[in-house]
C-alpha cells in the first residue's frame, strides 16, 4: 500500500492576539494520497491557509502531528527543513511572488539555483518544456511587469514544478484573477497533475475551483466540516452544501 504523502493527526494551531488565545486550527485530521487533486475549501479566516502553511513546512502545529512524506519537519534542523521544502514542495501564492528583476525563464529557474543544482542541458530542456506547458513560449524574456496577472500565475505554476516536487501547495491561486483567467490556471494545474502525477493541494473559497476538484475538504472555524471525494454518489449535492456553508459564514447571515 502506497504511503500517504500528507497526514494531519489531531492538529491544533493557536496564536496569541494580545492576551487572547486564538485557535486557528481545531483538531484537524485527514490524509492525502500521492497524485490527488484536493481542495481545502472555506471562507476567509476558516483556517485553511494556516493548514497549508503547516503542510508546507512554513509553520508549526501547536499540538498534533503533521507528516509530509512520512516526515515531521519539526524534527529537522533549519538546514534540513529548508532542503526538504525546496526538494519536496512547490508553492503557488495568491500574489505570485515573482522576482521583479528576473524574466520568465529566470524566475522558473530560480528555485534550482538557490538549491545549488547544476543547470545542465537536461535541466534547461525541463524548464523550456514547463514554459511550453503553461503557454508562455512567446514570453520567455519578459519580466513580471510586462506580464498580465494570468501570465504571472502561469510562471508561478511552472516555477512550483521545476524541482519535480511531490506536492504543489496553492494558496488562493485565482483570488487576484478574473473568472476566465482563473479557470485557465486551474485547467493548467489539472493537466500538470495528470501529466506528472504531482499532488496538488489548493485552498480556496471559489465556487469554480470547488466544482472542478476531485476531493473537497471543507474547513469552517478551524474544523473539518466534510470530506467529499469524486466517487461520492452525492458529490454535487454535497458540493452545494459546502459552498452554501462557506457563503453563509462569509456573509454572517446564518442562512
Amino acid at each position: 500500500m502506497e504511503q500517504n504523502v500528507i497526514e494531519l493527526n489531531d492538529v491544533f494551531k493557536e496564536y496569541m492576539l494580545g492576551k487572547t488565545v486564538v485557535r486557528a486550527v481545531n483538531g484537524v485530521s485527514f490524509a492525502i494520497a500521492p497524485g490527488e487533486f484536493t481542495v481545502i475549501a472555506g471562507p476567509s479566516g476558516s483556517g485553511k491557509t494556516t493548514i497549508l502553511n503547516m503542510v508546507g513546512c512554513i509553520d508549526d502545529a501547536t499540538s498534533g502531528e503533521v507528516l509530509v512524506k512520512g516526515k515531521n519537519h519539526r524534527m529537522m534542523s533549519d538546514n534540513e527543513a529548508s532542503f526538504f521544502r525546496n526538494s519536496t514542495i512547490g508553492y503557488v501564492f495568491q500574489n505570485f511572488n515573482l522576482i521583479p528583476v528576473l524574466n520568465t525563464y529566470e524566475n522558473i529557474e530560480y528555485p534550482l539555483r538557490i538549491g545549488g543544482k547544476r543547470i545542465d542541458k537536461s535541466v534547461k530542456i525541463k524548464i523550456m518544456n514547463l514554459i511550453e506547458e503553461v503557454g508562455l513560449t512567446d514570453f520567455i524574456k519578459h519580466r513580471p511587469d510586462k506580464l498580465s496577472g494570468g501570465q504571472r500565475q502561469r510562471v508561478a505554476v511552472a516555477r512550483a514544478l521545476v524541482n519535480n516536487p511531490d506536492i504543489v501547495i496553492a494558496d488562493e491561486p485565482t483570488a487576484n484573477l478574473d473568472y476566465n483567467t482563473g479557470s485557465e490556471i486551474i485547467s493548467i494545474m489539472q493537466r500538470l497533475n495528470e501529466l506528472y502525477g504531482t499532488t496538488f493541494v489548493i485552498s480556496t473559497h471559489s465556487e469554480m475551483i470547488m466544482k472542478r476538484a476531485r476531493r473537497i475538504i471543507s474547513i469552517i472555524d478551524g474544523k473539518v466540516q466534510s470530506d467529499i471525494g469524486e466517487c461520492d454518489e452525492n458529490k454535487n449535492q454535497n458540493y452545494d452544501n459546502i459552498f452554501n456553508e462557506s457563503l453563509c459564514s462569509v456573509t454572517g447571515t446564518g442562512c
